[in-house]
């Protein structure tokens, strides 16, 4: 595991995104608006947290 300051992240990575987290939210079952979706990708309502990102660095190999 390789570190950009002190952000782990893959030696394996062809690509890498350094972020700046803005906001973070959980997934609500509610705020589907394709109900579908639910089922098919979350059975166990094992809802994820979405979060709004700022890239603040590339890191390419």
């Amino acid at each position: 595991m390789k570190k950009y300051e002190d952000v782990p992240y893959f030696d394996e990575a062809r690509l890498t995104l350094i972020c700046k987290k803005l906001y973070a939210q959980e997934l609500k079952e509610e705020c589907f608006i394709d109900k579908d979706i639910i089922d098919e990708w979350y059975p166990e309502r094992d809802y994820h947290i979405m979060y709004v990102v700022e890239i603040e660095k590339i890191l390419e190999k």
